[in-house]
């Protein structure tokens, strides 16, 4: 009996002894296995509400609703994105994505392979989310996950609670600012800072749109595709020398791309209009004007307009291109008529930043960051194509 009250004696001194040695967490290091464990919860439900291998995308709450975000849900995200990187693609959301979870719609994928869009069809997008509750003295951290067509998945929610205490590490991250911008540039809260970055991402997007809808086509145009550009101010609120830069930019943007050539317009976009709602409405037999149209062009309309703060300006592109050969009512070809027909196949919207106040007919206002003078190859004069 002493044998055994000595023996509890000895391994209750070594318990005591080694909980006295075992050192003890940081309140920063509680954090961080806290935000942890938030983490491996969530990657852990995937397997009931998410497709093995399908892709992922870790939204901030605050940049969707245009709000400056905090450094407690930037880390929180990065920590996800980590985590989910291990077992999945993470998608970085395009401009059109990003307009589109705003509003809560079906994100669409253009410009992608139809394999592409299939993959994209299964993905998962994360939101983080923080707040502070006054009453519960609590800092919170939620996540929720939502699919491509804007429904929420079920049990695949996250929630993690910080004492409101001043100078833990929870309410100093919340407290301060958000270390990187998490919202796609060119969207209208981070317009593009350089006229150049901004017509090359739209020209790359174009690019990319054509390849993968256009250009598996067999009846799609082969060999150089040419593009013709036609702007316009919206209202005539942008001067023309804006207008000529953003034009040969855009030229600068779209040659750069292998196959493609480019060529500026200075028709308006009403006789374009006109001339595929005439092809639309009248499917017999009939002659088109070659001149304007060449197999392979791609007729891209830009259409600019001042931001109402006038401190950027939005530029909205949408392009028609040819899908097939012209076909009498009857389901005959016309041989004779090697243009094709013309359809809206792209469409693309950004922002740029400018120097100054954008005003109607300054010649001086409208000055763009970043932007080159490349005049020479849009001259008054000059027609591209037609």
């Amino acid at each position: 009996m002493r044998k055994r009250r000595y023996l509890g004696f000895i391994l209750c001194s070594l318990l005591l002894l080694l909980s006295a040695c075992a050192p003890r967490l940081t309140p920063e290091q509680l954090f961080a296995n806290q935000v942890g464990t938030l983490v491996n919860q969530l990657a852990t439900q995937q397997s009931a509400g998410v497709k093995a291998m399908a892709p992922a995308a870790v939204v901030s709450a605050s940049a969707l609703q245009g709000k400056p975000g905090n450094r407690l849900e930037e880390y929180t995200t990065e920590r996800l994105t980590m985590k989910l990187r291990q077992s999945r693609e993470i998608y970085p959301l395009s401009r059109q994505n990003w307009f589109e979870l705003r509003e809560k719609q079906p994100l669409t994928f253009a410009g992608q392979s139809a394999q592409k869009r299939s993959y994209l069809n299964d993905l998962t997008v994360y939101q983080v989310a923080t707040a502070q509750d006054e009453v519960l003295k609590q800092i919170k951290v939620q996540v929720t996950a939502s699919d491509a067509q804007g429904k929420t998945i079920p049990g695949l929610l996250a929630e993690a609670e910080f004492p409101l205490e001043a100078g833990l590490p929870a309410v100093l991250q919340f407290q301060a600012k958000a270390k990187s911008n998490s919202i796609p540039e060119g969207v209208e809260e981070r317009p593009y800072q350089s006229l150049d970055r901004l017509t090359y991402s739209l020209a790359r997007e174009l690019v990319a749109a054509y390849r993968a809808n256009v250009a598996g086509d067999p009846n799609a145009a082969s060999g150089e595709v040419s593009v013709v550009i036609q702007s316009r101010a919206v209202n005539g609120s942008l001067d023309k020398k804006f207008l000529n830069r953003l034009e040969s930019a855009l030229q600068q943007a779209i040659v750069s791309n292998k196959g493609f050539t480019s060529a500026v317009s200075q028709r308006d976009f009403m006789p374009t209009f006109n001339q595929v709602d005439f092809y639309r409405k009248n499917r017999a037999e009939f002659a088109m004007d070659e001149t304007l149209f060449q197999p392979g062009t791609v007729v891209l309309l830009a259409e600019a307009a001042p931001h109402k703060d006038g401190d950027k300006v939005g530029l909205s592109l949408r392009a028609l291109w040819r899908v097939t050969p012209l076909e009498t009512n009857k389901g005959e070809l016309i041989a004779t008529n090697r243009a094709g027909s013309y359809l809206s196949g792209f469409t693309a919207k950004g922002y740029l930043a400018t120097r100054e106040k954008v005003q109607a007919g300054s010649e001086t206002s409208g000055s763009v960051s970043g932007a080159n003078a490349t005049g020479k190859y849009n001259t008054a004069n000059q027609h591209g194509f037609d």
